[in-house]
């Protein structure tokens, strides 16, 4: 699923590590998602995936080294989450863009959601674990810890949207 989402610097080629599939959303479950998101975008400030395994908050662009515009309020939220997460368990997680501290990934659905469906903050979160599959005994300590980080990312949405607009 994650190659189904168009992208500058995928490829077309299906041998490619970064073959964006035969066309843009081709799978039902990407089609799902991008017409909700779609429908909903004027709501949507954050959007967050999970994946395993790393311990990497990630955040746009994956198919450059370019940065965005937004990159300071990206890189200030994600070390704040970042933050939040160590003081749980003491996991320590890595913040920046995934072409800048790990490879080039084309087609992630974070950058589809900040580059077009315009969501104000976007990461991919890559827990910790036991690589791809990680073993059960970590899974609440994992649940857990990153629930923190989604406190501070609806920390972010509260004094952005919420309180600005009871101002209003």
């Amino acid at each position: 699923m994650l190659e189904s989402f168009s992208a500058i610097g995928a490829s077309d080629d299906p041998c490619s590590e970064i073959y964006a599939g035969p066309n843009a959303f081709s799978e039902n479950e990407t089609q799902a998602l991008r017409d909700f998101v779609l429908a909903n975008s004027n709501t949507i400030k954050v959007y967050l995936t999970l994946h395993s395994y790393g311990q990497y908050l990630l955040h746009p662009w994956g198919y450059t080294s370019d940065l965005p515009e937004n990159e300071p309020v990206l890189r200030n939220v994600g070390e704040a989450a970042a933050k939040a997460l160590a003081a749980k368990f003491g996991t320590k997680y890595v913040v920046g863009s995934s072409t800048n501290i790990l490879y080039a990934a084309a087609g992630g659905s974070d950058d589809w959601m900040m580059g077009v469906a315009g969501a104000d903050l976007s990461y991919t979160m890559e827990l910790p674990g036991g690589r791809f599959d990680p073993p059960p005994s970590r899974i609440a300590s994992v649940g857990i810890e990153t629930f923190e980080a989604f406190k501070i990312f609806q920390q972010f949405v509260e004094e952005k949207y919420v309180k600005k607009s009871l101002l209003n």
